[in-house]
């Protein structure tokens, strides 16, 4: 048997058994070691020796670059856990990462004069989660104070007598879309209304926007029923706010108010007046209900 031999001895059985490399080549060595033709050979038997552990070692080597040859650990995937869900009452809520306000993301009441609460067993409700109010009919609603609406909390909502928002409240993209209104709504000072949170939303004919508001988007686009705003000083709309309110015939400007772009696209019906602080606070007394 010749080194050419060995070598093809030894390359198949590490394709037979590719779990016992080290026994495999052990016999391999084994065998070079008591063959006559190396023993005759001597000093030339040790090089070849050599050189052939080299070349085992560097086989196996290119055996483990190889995948599939050997098993090896795979990667796990990690999954965010989701926050514990807890109830009070009618009300399921999160606790927020700084472990001291709530998120509210289900509502099972039917109440039908509903008023959020502000606190939840001693946390304060500092947002509302999409969804948590969707679908909810009721004949009256109120918000707490320092909450945020995520889009969609409020979606095809029904609200159909009175809607009462809270100073300085932040509602998000879409979180009234398709809603059903009252006649008369009123956006109070500071508030901040993003992308399309009242779009496509029904029963809302008269609109007052209080000192202060901020309308970025199309808030009320294809607000279909929508035919007079008050604007008190100090609000801004930004480009498309009231994007093809069609039915929109008056928008009465009291003192400064920002307009960015064209706030009324497609509101061919639109008749723009200006008056005072006092004419605002008037109309305003006559159209809410006492």
């Amino acid at each position: 048997m010749t080194v050419i031999d060995f070598s093809c001895f030894f390359l198949y059985n590490i394709h037979r058994y590719p779990s016992c490399h080290l026994h495999v080549f052990v016999c391999f060595l084994r065998k070079l070691k008591n063959h006559e033709d190396f023993k005759e050979r001597g000093i030339i038997m040790k090089k070849t020796i050599r050189s052939l552990v080299c070349i085992v070692f560097t086989l196996l080597f290119m055996l483990c670059a190889v995948p599939g040859i050997f098993p090896t650990a795979q990667a796990q995937e990690y999954y965010p856990i989701p926050a514990p869900i807890y109830d009070s009452g009618d009300y399921s809520y999160e606790i927020n990462e700084d472990g001291a306000s709530v998120t509210i993301v289900d509502y099972n009441g039917r109440e039908t004069a509903l008023e959020i609460p502000a606190e939840l067993n001693g946390y304060p409700v500092s947002a509302i989660a999409g969804q948590a109010f969707a679908y909810l009919k009721v004949k009256s609603l109120v918000l707490p104070e320092g909450v945020t609406v995520s889009g969609r909390a409020f979606e095809y909502c029904k609200v159909s007598d009175s809607l009462a928002l809270p100073e300085n409240i932040v509602i998000r993209s879409r979180a009234f879309e398709y809603a059903l209104l009252p006649e008369v709504a009123v956006i109070p000072e500071g508030a901040l209304l993003e992308g399309d949170s009242f779009s496509y939303c029904e029963g809302l004919e008269t609109l007052f926007v209080s000192s202060g508001t901020k309308l970025r988007g199309s808030v009320f686009s294809y607000s279909e029923d929508l035919r007079m705003l008050f604007c008190a000083p100090g609000s801004s709309f930004t480009d498309k706010a009231f994007y093809d309110c069609e039915a929109l015939e008056e928008v009465i400007l009291c003192g400064d108010v920002t307009l960015e772009g064209r706030p009324f696209p497609y509101c061919s019906e639109a008749e723009f007046t200006s008056a005072d602080e006092a004419e605002y606070a008037l109309a305003l007394d006559k159209a809410l209900p006492q």
